[in-house]
């Protein structure tokens, strides 16, 4: 990531977004088995997880252009009401 963030530049000539990968899972082994990744990468240094249980109240949208928002780390998203409020 570092390295394309250099190749982006200042003036992102390579139209770089943090826009990042959407994965569901349909069974509670799938559930767990994200979870763990989440939380493996984590403690690698690839940010926090956050969990979205109840509400995506405090989800944060990537920006749509850039790379520069400092979004990192994982959002688990709980049930197909939530997750539809995110992708509609």
């Amino acid at each position: 990531v570092a390295l394309l963030e250099e190749l982006a530049g200042d003036e992102n000539e390579i139209n770089l977004t943090r826009r990042g990968y959407c994965f569901f899972a349909a069974s509670d082994e799938g559930r767990q088995a994200f979870e763990k990744f989440a939380d493996t990468a984590s403690s690698f240094g690839a940010g926090d997880v956050r969990h979205h249980r109840d509400t995506v109240a405090e989800y944060q949208r990537s920006s749509s252009a850039g790379f520069r928002d400092g979004i990192t780390g994982f959002d688990l998203v709980y049930g197909s009401e939530n997750i539809q409020q995110i992708f509609p």
